[in-house]
Protein backbone atom coordinates (compact mmCIF):
# COMPACT_ATOMS: atom_id res chain seq x y z
CA UNK A 1 0.00 0.00 0.00
CA UNK A 2 1.20 3.37 -0.73
CA UNK A 3 0.22 6.73 1.00
CA UNK A 4 1.04 10.10 -0.16
CA UNK A 5 -0.32 13.52 1.69
CA UNK A 6 -1.06 16.44 0.53
CA UNK A 7 -1.89 19.63 3.05
CA UNK A 8 -2.44 23.02 0.52
CA UNK A 9 -4.42 25.92 2.25
CA UNK A 10 -5.29 29.22 0.39
CA UNK A 11 -7.34 32.35 1.92
CA UNK A 12 -9.32 33.77 -0.86
CA UNK A 13 -10.77 37.20 0.74
CA UNK A 14 -12.98 39.73 -0.68
CA UNK A 15 -13.96 40.42 -4.54
CA UNK A 16 -11.47 38.15 -6.26
CA UNK A 17 -12.78 34.99 -4.21
CA UNK A 18 -13.73 32.19 -6.38
CA UNK A 19 -15.15 28.69 -6.31
CA UNK A 20 -13.02 26.68 -4.22
CA UNK A 21 -12.07 22.77 -3.83
CA UNK A 22 -12.11 21.30 -0.47
CA UNK A 23 -11.22 17.69 0.35
CA UNK A 24 -9.86 15.75 3.10
CA UNK A 25 -10.31 11.99 2.84
CA UNK A 26 -8.46 8.80 1.87
CA UNK A 27 -9.67 7.33 -1.18
CA UNK A 28 -8.55 5.86 -4.45
CA UNK A 29 -7.42 8.55 -6.44
CA UNK A 30 -10.15 7.96 -8.45
CA UNK A 31 -12.77 8.98 -6.20
CA UNK A 32 -10.19 11.74 -5.23
CA UNK A 33 -11.05 13.10 -8.51
CA UNK A 34 -14.70 12.40 -8.39
CA UNK A 35 -14.47 15.06 -5.50
CA UNK A 36 -12.73 17.75 -7.03
CA UNK A 37 -14.38 17.64 -10.48
CA UNK A 38 -17.98 17.68 -8.66
CA UNK A 39 -17.08 20.56 -6.56
CA UNK A 40 -15.28 22.81 -9.18
CA UNK A 41 -18.57 21.76 -12.23
CA UNK A 42 -15.34 20.19 -14.15
CA UNK A 43 -14.69 16.80 -15.59
CA UNK A 44 -11.41 15.43 -14.64
CA UNK A 45 -10.62 11.85 -15.49
CA UNK A 46 -7.90 9.25 -13.85
CA UNK A 47 -5.87 7.42 -16.93
CA UNK A 48 -4.23 3.85 -16.28
CA UNK A 49 -2.17 2.81 -13.16
CA UNK A 50 -3.87 1.29 -10.37
CA UNK A 51 -7.49 3.27 -9.99
CA UNK A 52 -7.93 1.40 -6.41
CA UNK A 53 -4.83 2.42 -4.94
CA UNK A 54 -5.76 4.39 -1.46
CA UNK A 55 -4.53 7.56 -1.11
CA UNK A 56 -4.45 10.22 1.79
CA UNK A 57 -5.30 13.09 0.23
CA UNK A 58 -6.16 17.04 1.92
CA UNK A 59 -6.69 20.51 0.19
CA UNK A 60 -8.39 23.63 1.36
CA UNK A 61 -10.11 26.25 -0.21
CA UNK A 62 -8.02 25.77 -3.58
CA UNK A 63 -8.72 26.53 -7.22
CA UNK A 64 -9.49 24.11 -9.80
CA UNK A 65 -6.13 24.02 -11.37
CA UNK A 66 -4.33 24.12 -8.10
CA UNK A 67 -6.50 21.60 -6.44
CA UNK A 68 -5.96 19.24 -9.55
CA UNK A 69 -1.93 19.94 -9.63
CA UNK A 70 -2.05 18.98 -6.07
CA UNK A 71 -3.83 15.59 -6.12
CA UNK A 72 -1.47 14.83 -9.38
CA UNK A 73 1.43 15.53 -7.32
CA UNK A 74 0.27 13.33 -4.54
CA UNK A 75 -0.88 10.69 -6.83
CA UNK A 76 2.48 10.50 -8.67
CA UNK A 77 0.55 11.26 -11.83
CA UNK A 78 0.59 13.72 -14.56
CA UNK A 79 -1.50 16.31 -15.79
CA UNK A 80 -3.23 16.59 -19.26
CA UNK A 81 -5.31 18.58 -21.15
CA UNK A 82 -7.77 17.49 -23.44
CA UNK A 83 -10.20 20.59 -24.51
CA UNK A 84 -11.99 21.09 -21.45
CA UNK A 85 -11.13 17.94 -20.03
CA UNK A 86 -8.46 17.46 -17.92
CA UNK A 87 -7.01 13.81 -17.62
CA UNK A 88 -4.56 12.29 -14.69
CA UNK A 89 -2.54 10.25 -16.72
CA UNK A 90 0.00 7.24 -14.95
CA UNK A 91 3.50 8.24 -15.95
CA UNK A 92 5.10 6.13 -18.67
CA UNK A 93 7.37 2.97 -17.93
CA UNK A 94 10.76 4.43 -16.09
CA UNK A 95 13.60 4.70 -18.27
CA UNK A 96 17.11 4.20 -16.77
CA UNK A 97 19.92 4.86 -19.54
CA UNK A 98 23.77 4.82 -18.29
CA UNK A 99 26.35 5.21 -20.95
CA UNK A 100 29.61 5.86 -21.65
CA UNK A 101 30.96 6.78 -25.13
CA UNK A 102 27.92 5.14 -26.31
CA UNK A 103 26.42 6.49 -30.56
CA UNK A 104 23.18 8.05 -30.30
CA UNK A 105 21.25 5.29 -32.45
CA UNK A 106 21.92 2.52 -29.46
CA UNK A 107 20.66 4.90 -26.87
CA UNK A 108 17.82 5.78 -28.28
CA UNK A 109 16.67 2.83 -29.97
CA UNK A 110 17.23 1.09 -26.48
CA UNK A 111 15.30 4.09 -24.46
CA UNK A 112 12.24 3.50 -26.75
CA UNK A 113 12.47 -0.85 -26.18
CA UNK A 114 13.16 -0.01 -22.54
CA UNK A 115 10.40 2.46 -22.41
CA UNK A 116 7.83 -0.37 -24.58
CA UNK A 117 6.61 2.39 -26.88
CA UNK A 118 6.83 2.35 -30.69
CA UNK A 119 9.93 3.45 -31.80
CA UNK A 120 11.72 3.26 -35.15
CA UNK A 121 15.07 4.67 -36.05
CA UNK A 122 15.28 6.56 -40.06
CA UNK A 123 18.30 4.39 -41.60
CA UNK A 124 20.83 6.73 -41.63
CA UNK A 125 24.80 6.39 -41.42
CA UNK A 126 24.93 9.89 -39.05
CA UNK A 127 23.32 7.20 -35.74
CA UNK A 128 27.16 5.98 -35.96
CA UNK A 129 28.48 9.29 -34.79
CA UNK A 130 30.85 10.46 -32.01
CA UNK A 131 29.40 8.90 -28.39
CA UNK A 132 28.53 10.85 -25.86
CA UNK A 133 27.89 10.27 -22.11
CA UNK A 134 24.37 10.04 -20.31
CA UNK A 135 23.08 9.17 -17.09
CA UNK A 136 19.05 8.90 -16.15
CA UNK A 137 17.83 6.53 -13.80
CA UNK A 138 13.97 6.05 -13.37
CA UNK A 139 12.38 8.88 -15.19
CA UNK A 140 9.80 9.24 -17.73
CA UNK A 141 10.23 7.84 -21.06
CA UNK A 142 9.48 11.41 -22.56
CA UNK A 143 11.99 12.75 -19.79
CA UNK A 144 14.51 10.65 -21.23
CA UNK A 145 13.66 11.22 -25.36
CA UNK A 146 13.52 15.69 -23.63
CA UNK A 147 17.66 14.52 -22.08
CA UNK A 148 18.72 12.93 -25.29
CA UNK A 149 17.39 16.17 -27.64
CA UNK A 150 19.26 18.47 -25.35
CA UNK A 151 22.71 16.42 -25.97
CA UNK A 152 21.82 15.71 -29.52
CA UNK A 153 20.36 19.02 -31.34
CA UNK A 154 20.10 17.16 -34.39
CA UNK A 155 17.66 14.47 -32.88
CA UNK A 156 13.73 14.48 -33.84
CA UNK A 157 11.35 12.69 -33.33
CA UNK A 158 8.16 12.61 -36.22
CA UNK A 159 4.34 11.07 -34.39
CA UNK A 160 2.41 8.26 -36.66
CA UNK A 161 -0.72 8.11 -34.36
CA UNK A 162 1.02 6.26 -31.49
CA UNK A 163 4.47 5.34 -32.96
CA UNK A 164 7.24 7.64 -33.02
CA UNK A 165 10.23 7.98 -35.90
CA UNK A 166 13.42 8.80 -34.64
CA UNK A 167 16.04 10.93 -36.99
CA UNK A 168 18.84 13.13 -36.97
CA UNK A 169 18.03 14.90 -40.27
CA UNK A 170 14.29 15.89 -41.85
CA UNK A 171 12.00 13.31 -42.79
CA UNK A 172 10.06 12.69 -46.19
CA UNK A 173 6.98 15.34 -46.06
CA UNK A 174 3.71 12.96 -46.08
CA UNK A 175 -0.09 14.43 -45.42
CA UNK A 176 -1.15 12.03 -42.50
CA UNK A 177 -4.42 13.41 -42.57
CA UNK A 178 -5.03 12.15 -46.22
CA UNK A 179 -2.82 8.80 -45.12
CA UNK A 180 -4.58 7.75 -42.06
CA UNK A 181 -8.14 9.05 -42.15
CA UNK A 182 -9.01 6.35 -39.46
CA UNK A 183 -7.24 8.69 -37.23
CA UNK A 184 -8.85 11.95 -37.78
CA UNK A 185 -11.57 13.18 -35.25
CA UNK A 186 -14.79 12.02 -36.54
CA UNK A 187 -16.52 14.27 -39.45
CA UNK A 188 -19.16 16.16 -39.29
CA UNK A 189 -21.36 16.02 -35.95
CA UNK A 190 -22.65 18.98 -33.55
CA UNK A 191 -20.24 21.85 -33.06
CA UNK A 192 -21.50 22.87 -29.60
CA UNK A 193 -22.63 19.39 -28.53
CA UNK A 194 -22.01 18.93 -25.15
CA UNK A 195 -22.82 15.83 -22.66
CA UNK A 196 -23.79 16.05 -18.95
CA UNK A 197 -23.02 12.12 -17.63
CA UNK A 198 -23.83 10.82 -14.05
CA UNK A 199 -20.97 8.22 -12.89
CA UNK A 200 -21.74 4.81 -14.98
CA UNK A 201 -19.87 2.18 -15.93
CA UNK A 202 -22.10 1.12 -19.09
CA UNK A 203 -20.18 2.14 -21.96
CA UNK A 204 -23.06 0.99 -24.46
CA UNK A 205 -24.97 3.78 -23.27
CA UNK A 206 -22.56 6.35 -23.12
CA UNK A 207 -22.01 5.54 -26.88
CA UNK A 208 -25.42 5.54 -27.32
CA UNK A 209 -26.21 9.40 -25.23
CA UNK A 210 -23.04 10.68 -27.21
CA UNK A 211 -24.49 9.63 -30.76
CA UNK A 212 -27.38 11.94 -29.67
CA UNK A 213 -25.63 14.91 -28.51
CA UNK A 214 -22.48 14.63 -31.55
CA UNK A 215 -24.97 13.65 -34.36
CA UNK A 216 -22.35 11.20 -35.17
CA UNK A 217 -22.94 7.65 -34.36
CA UNK A 218 -20.45 6.31 -31.78
CA UNK A 219 -19.64 2.56 -31.38
CA UNK A 220 -17.80 0.42 -29.02
CA UNK A 221 -16.22 -2.75 -30.07
CA UNK A 222 -17.69 -5.62 -27.41
CA UNK A 223 -13.95 -5.98 -25.95
CA UNK A 224 -13.40 -2.47 -24.55
CA UNK A 225 -14.67 -1.36 -21.62
CA UNK A 226 -14.96 1.18 -18.50
CA UNK A 227 -12.25 0.36 -16.14
CA UNK A 228 -14.70 2.48 -13.35
CA UNK A 229 -17.65 4.42 -13.35
CA UNK A 230 -17.00 7.95 -15.35
CA UNK A 231 -18.61 11.07 -14.83
CA UNK A 232 -18.48 13.95 -17.07
CA UNK A 233 -19.80 17.92 -16.46
CA UNK A 234 -20.49 19.24 -19.32
CA UNK A 235 -17.91 18.48 -21.59
CA UNK A 236 -18.16 18.73 -25.39
CA UNK A 237 -18.71 15.33 -27.22
CA UNK A 238 -14.85 15.50 -29.06
CA UNK A 239 -12.91 15.75 -26.08
CA UNK A 240 -15.23 13.06 -24.08
CA UNK A 241 -15.20 10.86 -26.54
CA UNK A 242 -10.71 11.23 -26.97
CA UNK A 243 -10.94 11.08 -23.35
CA UNK A 244 -12.83 7.71 -22.84
CA UNK A 245 -10.93 6.05 -25.33
CA UNK A 246 -8.23 6.93 -23.17
CA UNK A 247 -9.85 5.81 -20.15
CA UNK A 248 -10.81 2.35 -21.56
CA UNK A 249 -7.18 2.03 -22.87
CA UNK A 250 -8.26 1.50 -26.70
CA UNK A 251 -7.64 3.32 -30.12
CA UNK A 252 -10.23 5.91 -31.74
CA UNK A 253 -10.59 5.30 -35.16
CA UNK A 254 -13.27 7.03 -37.90
CA UNK A 255 -14.83 4.40 -40.15
CA UNK A 256 -17.43 5.11 -42.97
CA UNK A 257 -18.17 8.57 -40.81
CA UNK A 258 -18.63 6.95 -37.75
CA UNK A 259 -16.06 6.86 -34.73
CA UNK A 260 -14.88 3.71 -33.31
CA UNK A 261 -13.53 2.60 -30.18
CA UNK A 262 -11.63 -0.64 -30.28
CA UNK A 263 -9.40 -2.79 -28.57
CA UNK A 264 -5.71 -1.38 -28.71
CA UNK A 265 -3.77 -3.67 -30.62
CA UNK A 266 -1.63 -5.93 -28.38
CA UNK A 267 1.40 -6.85 -30.25
CA UNK A 268 5.09 -5.76 -30.65
CA UNK A 269 6.67 -5.74 -33.69
CA UNK A 270 10.64 -5.63 -33.38
CA UNK A 271 13.29 -5.36 -35.59
CA UNK A 272 17.50 -4.92 -35.66
CA UNK A 273 18.03 -4.16 -39.45
CA UNK A 274 15.74 -6.63 -40.70
CA UNK A 275 14.87 -6.15 -44.26
CA UNK A 276 11.91 -3.82 -44.84
CA UNK A 277 10.08 -6.36 -47.42
CA UNK A 278 9.89 -9.00 -44.37
CA UNK A 279 7.95 -6.24 -42.12
CA UNK A 280 6.11 -5.42 -44.42
CA UNK A 281 4.92 -9.02 -44.85
CA UNK A 282 4.28 -9.55 -41.04
CA UNK A 283 2.28 -6.55 -41.09
CA UNK A 284 -0.11 -7.52 -44.32
CA UNK A 285 -2.58 -10.07 -42.55
CA UNK A 286 -3.97 -7.16 -40.25
CA UNK A 287 -3.47 -4.40 -42.91
CA UNK A 288 -6.28 -6.35 -45.55
CA UNK A 289 -4.61 -4.51 -48.46
CA UNK A 290 -1.75 -5.05 -50.88
CA UNK A 291 1.32 -3.72 -50.49
CA UNK A 292 3.88 -2.66 -53.55
CA UNK A 293 7.65 -2.20 -51.65
CA UNK A 294 9.75 -0.51 -54.12
CA UNK A 295 13.05 -1.52 -52.25
CA UNK A 296 12.15 -4.74 -49.89
CA UNK A 297 15.74 -4.59 -48.74
CA UNK A 298 15.79 -1.46 -46.94
CA UNK A 299 16.82 -1.88 -43.47
CA UNK A 300 14.21 -1.40 -40.34
CA UNK A 301 15.46 -0.89 -36.56
CA UNK A 302 13.25 -0.48 -33.55
CA UNK A 303 9.61 -1.25 -32.41
CA UNK A 304 6.38 -0.75 -33.27
CA UNK A 305 4.20 -1.31 -29.86
CA UNK A 306 0.06 -1.17 -30.29
CA UNK A 307 0.08 0.13 -33.54
CA UNK A 308 -2.90 0.06 -36.09
CA UNK A 309 -1.50 -1.70 -39.16
CA UNK A 310 -2.09 1.63 -41.52
CA UNK A 311 -0.20 3.65 -38.77
CA UNK A 312 2.96 0.76 -38.62
CA UNK A 313 3.04 0.82 -42.09
CA UNK A 314 3.18 4.71 -42.40
CA UNK A 315 6.04 4.64 -39.41
CA UNK A 316 7.76 2.06 -41.63
CA UNK A 317 7.89 3.81 -44.56
CA UNK A 318 9.12 7.00 -43.56
CA UNK A 319 11.49 4.98 -41.22
CA UNK A 320 13.44 3.44 -44.43
CA UNK A 321 12.92 6.89 -46.50
CA UNK A 322 10.19 5.88 -48.62
CA UNK A 323 7.16 8.26 -49.61
CA UNK A 324 3.70 5.93 -48.56
CA UNK A 325 0.65 5.96 -51.28
CA UNK A 326 -2.28 5.14 -50.56
CA UNK A 327 -4.73 4.52 -53.88
CA UNK A 328 -8.40 5.01 -53.86
CA UNK A 329 -8.64 1.21 -53.84
CA UNK A 330 -6.79 0.85 -50.61
CA UNK A 331 -3.56 -0.50 -51.61
CA UNK A 332 -0.48 0.91 -50.78
CA UNK A 333 2.80 1.56 -52.54
CA UNK A 334 6.18 2.48 -50.62
CA UNK A 335 8.13 4.95 -53.46
CA UNK A 336 12.21 4.76 -52.20
CA UNK A 337 13.49 7.69 -51.91
CA UNK A 338 17.27 7.52 -52.53
CA UNK A 339 19.26 6.84 -48.84
CA UNK A 340 21.06 9.57 -47.02
CA UNK A 341 24.89 8.87 -47.07
CA UNK A 342 24.33 6.08 -49.73
CA UNK A 343 23.78 5.32 -53.15
CA UNK A 344 24.28 3.05 -56.30
CA UNK A 345 26.39 4.45 -58.60
CA UNK A 346 26.32 3.88 -62.33
CA UNK A 347 29.45 6.33 -63.54
CA UNK A 348 31.67 8.90 -62.19
CA UNK A 349 32.97 12.03 -63.15
CA UNK A 350 36.66 12.00 -63.74
CA UNK A 351 39.19 15.06 -63.88
CA UNK A 352 43.58 14.53 -64.23
CA UNK A 353 45.20 14.01 -60.91
CA UNK A 354 45.79 17.34 -58.95
CA UNK A 355 49.23 17.89 -57.33
CA UNK A 356 48.19 20.34 -54.25
CA UNK A 357 49.97 23.26 -53.87
CA UNK A 358 52.57 23.75 -51.08
CA UNK A 359 51.62 24.63 -47.50
CA UNK A 360 51.30 28.11 -46.14
CA UNK A 361 53.14 29.06 -42.39
CA UNK A 362 50.79 29.09 -40.05
CA UNK A 363 50.87 33.19 -40.01
CA UNK A 364 49.31 32.68 -43.86
CA UNK A 365 46.11 33.21 -44.92
CA UNK A 366 43.02 31.12 -44.99
CA UNK A 367 43.77 27.78 -46.74
CA UNK A 368 43.37 27.73 -50.81
CA UNK A 369 40.45 25.88 -51.87
CA UNK A 370 41.72 23.55 -55.18
CA UNK A 371 39.98 21.05 -57.55
CA UNK A 372 40.44 17.31 -56.79
CA UNK A 373 38.68 14.63 -58.96
CA UNK A 374 36.95 11.89 -57.38
CA UNK A 375 38.36 8.76 -57.98
CA UNK A 376 37.44 5.32 -58.96
CA UNK A 377 34.34 4.12 -58.12
CA UNK A 378 34.78 1.70 -54.74
CA UNK A 379 36.31 5.19 -53.19
CA UNK A 380 33.31 7.47 -53.95
CA UNK A 381 31.12 4.36 -52.49
CA UNK A 382 32.91 5.14 -49.35
CA UNK A 383 32.71 8.76 -49.44
CA UNK A 384 29.09 8.64 -49.52
CA UNK A 385 28.85 6.31 -46.68
CA UNK A 386 30.96 8.14 -44.56
CA UNK A 387 28.86 9.46 -41.87
CA UNK A 388 31.14 13.14 -41.22
CA UNK A 389 30.33 13.65 -45.04
CA UNK A 390 33.53 15.40 -44.89
CA UNK A 391 35.31 12.50 -46.68
CA UNK A 392 37.32 12.89 -50.18
CA UNK A 393 39.51 10.97 -52.77
CA UNK A 394 42.34 12.67 -53.50
CA UNK A 395 45.08 11.11 -55.77
CA UNK A 396 42.57 8.08 -55.73
CA UNK A 397 43.33 7.54 -51.65
CA UNK A 398 40.35 8.09 -49.12
CA UNK A 399 41.27 11.05 -47.15
CA UNK A 400 38.97 12.49 -44.00
CA UNK A 401 39.39 15.47 -41.74
CA UNK A 402 42.70 15.19 -39.83
CA UNK A 403 44.64 12.67 -42.42
CA UNK A 404 47.61 13.24 -44.33
CA UNK A 405 47.76 13.74 -47.76
CA UNK A 406 49.54 11.19 -50.15
CA UNK A 407 50.29 10.73 -53.50
CA UNK A 408 49.37 7.74 -55.93
CA UNK A 409 52.72 5.73 -55.12
CA UNK A 410 51.75 6.53 -51.44
CA UNK A 411 54.59 9.20 -50.61
CA UNK A 412 53.21 11.40 -47.94
CA UNK A 413 52.85 14.92 -48.49
CA UNK A 414 55.01 16.88 -45.81
CA UNK A 415 53.00 19.83 -44.16
CA UNK A 416 49.58 18.82 -46.11
CA UNK A 417 46.41 17.73 -44.15
CA UNK A 418 43.45 17.27 -45.61
CA UNK A 419 40.24 19.47 -43.61
CA UNK A 420 37.24 19.21 -45.50
CA UNK A 421 35.10 19.42 -48.59
CA UNK A 422 34.14 22.54 -49.30
CA UNK A 423 31.80 21.56 -52.45
CA UNK A 424 30.39 18.90 -54.06
CA UNK A 425 27.80 17.35 -56.44
CA UNK A 426 25.85 14.38 -56.71
CA UNK A 427 23.36 14.05 -59.06
CA UNK A 428 20.01 11.68 -58.82
CA UNK A 429 18.28 9.78 -61.91
CA UNK A 430 14.86 9.02 -61.69
CA UNK A 431 15.19 6.05 -59.76
CA UNK A 432 17.21 8.00 -56.79
CA UNK A 433 20.37 6.28 -58.09
CA UNK A 434 23.33 8.86 -58.45
CA UNK A 435 24.73 9.05 -61.85
CA UNK A 436 27.38 11.70 -61.46
CA UNK A 437 29.47 12.52 -58.54
CA UNK A 438 32.17 15.05 -58.32
CA UNK A 439 33.86 16.60 -55.47
CA UNK A 440 34.88 19.98 -56.68
CA UNK A 441 36.79 21.22 -53.64
CA UNK A 442 38.85 20.43 -50.63
CA UNK A 443 41.11 22.93 -48.14
CA UNK A 444 44.17 21.87 -46.50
Amino acid sequence: MRWAVALCLTLAVGPTARAQVTVDREAPVSALADDVARQAGRTLLVVGGDLDEPLAFACFDLPWREAVEALAIASGRRVRRMGEVTLLEAPSRPVTIQFTDANLGMVVALAGSYGRVGLLLADDPRWRGPGFTLDLKEVPFEDALAALRAVAPDLRVARVGEQRVAAVRPLPAVDLGRLLPELRSPPGGTPQGRLRLDPTRDLGDVCARLSVVAGVRVVADPAVRLPRPVTLHDAPWRDALEALALVCDARLVTRAGQAHLVPRPSSTLRASRAPLGAVVEALRPALGAPVTVDDPSRQVTGSLAGALPEEGLVALALATWCVPERRPDGAWRLRALPLPGRATLERAVYEPPFEPPAPRSPEGDEPRVEDVYDGPLPEVEAILQDPSGDAAVIDGRVHRPGDAVHDRAGRRREGVVFREVQEGVCVFDANGRVVVVELRAWSW
